[in-house]
């Protein structure tokens, strides 16, 4: 059976807090978890734990750690900016890898595409990238963030959009901005509005991008369908799979999909084999 370990890894501004599944035997893999941010992290959370478990079982080495200023590492969100995030990223990979030979892959979820996207672009090396319904679009991203608040807050979307809009102009314009407990500062916002979900030059690790789905449909969504368009025009081979579910991310009640746990230790025990 895999093992589960907590530890408070020493970083930039503090401590992060990790949690790691560790196989029985030798791992096949290394697999480190970009994590979705703010609420949707604590929406994951469940999702993120069971498919942690069932990748450790499938023999390879999980990492999860919550990012700076967020869950319980150090700092407060106030604190935090979009660089130490991406340098997250890089602590991360560099433990795992100084814990076991073997190939690297990239996990992320929702948001942290963008990060992910960022580390890879900034020289970071890893040989399988799974996308799990990734955000393509930063601005766009934060600004669905400040009006979900908005929305719970107002009950009138609206009056939600305005009052989203007019706490994105703010953090443009370098004022701090408190939603629903969350204090947030420009220098965050600045990173996370201007990324964009790409791939470095020559980026030749294998793609999967996983979205959810309630239609059945086979095609992606538009702004994905568009992605992944684009990334194949560069020669960019790119896994799409939907995969049946709900937004689990975004739903009231914590929910889990199965079917693209799953998928995923397919996807990726398919990835330690060819590796």
């Amino acid at each position: 059976m895999c093992a589960l370990e907590a530890f408070f890894m020493d970083a930039a501004f503090g401590q992060r807090f990790c949690i790691v599944n560790r196989p029985a035997g030798r791992p096949r893999g290394l697999v480190l978890l970009v994590p979705p941010l703010l609420e949707e992290l604590n929406k994951s959370r469940r999702m993120c734990a069971l498919a942690a478990r069932a990748l450790a079982d499938a023999g390879l080495l999980v990492l999860r750690m919550d990012l700076h200023g967020s869950g319980d590492s150090s700092g407060d969100l106030a604190e935090a900016t979009w660089e130490t995030w991406v340098d997250d990223v890089g602590r991360g990979a560099a433990w795992l890898r100084s814990q076991a030979d073997g190939s690297l892959f990239i996990w992320a979820v929702r948001s942290g595409a963008l990060l992910a996207g960022d580390w890879l672009t900034r020289g970071g090396r890893c040989d399988g990238l799974l996308l799990w319904h990734p955000v393509v679009d930063g601005r766009r991203n934060l600004l669905q963030f400040l009006r979900l608040i908005a929305t719970a807050n107002l009950q009138d979307d609206t009056r939600a959009r305005a009052s989203a809009s007019a706490l994105l102009s703010r953090l443009e314009a370098g004022g701090d901005v408190e939603v629903a407990g969350y204090q947030m500062a420009p220098k965050l916002a600045e990173g996370w509005s201007v990324s964009r979900l790409e791939l470095p030059a020559g980026f030749d690790a294998s793609v999967a991008v996983m979205e959810l789905t309630a239609t059945g449909s086979a095609k992606p969504s538009r702004a994905l369908g568009e992605w992944v368009a684009r990334c194949s025009a560069t020669g960019q081979a790119i896994l799409h799979q939907k995969v049946a579910g709900s937004f689990f991310w975004q739903t009231q009640e914590i929910e889990v999909s199965l079917p693209l746990i799953e998928a995923s230790c397919a996807v990726l025990d398919g990835w330690a084999n060819a590796h």
